[in-house]
């Protein structure tokens, strides 16, 4: 994984907010790739295995995925979903992006 395919953005500004979630998809697909597919979501409304199966598999034609999870809180309030958060994290495939 590298340092641009996760990002952690917070403020006010959900324009800028927004702006800075779209850049980091855009890294994750590097120079002459495809820009990933958004799927976005709370924190309140999905599993962290629904993140999981998104961002942990690599692509094999078009573009990647980039989550963006709004107020991610309620994916960290137990200890097992905290833990499996980090551990998608860890795995998150080439091309993918994973913004909060």
């Amino acid at each position: 994984m590298t340092s641009t395919t996760l990002g952690y953005y917070w403020g006010d500004d959900e324009y800028g907010l927004e702006t800075a979630a779209i850049a980091l998809g855009r890294r994750a697909a590097g120079t002459g790739g495809e820009p990933p597919t958004t799927w976005r979501t709370t924190g309140a409304s999905t599993r962290v295995g629904d993140i999981a199966e998104r961002v942990s598999t690599a692509t094999l034609f078009g573009g990647g995925t980039l989550v963006i999870v709004e107020d991610p809180g309620p994916l960290v309030r137990a200890k097992a979903d905290r833990e499996a958060l980090l551990a998608t994290v860890a795995t998150l495939a080439p091309g993918n992006a994973l913004a909060f």
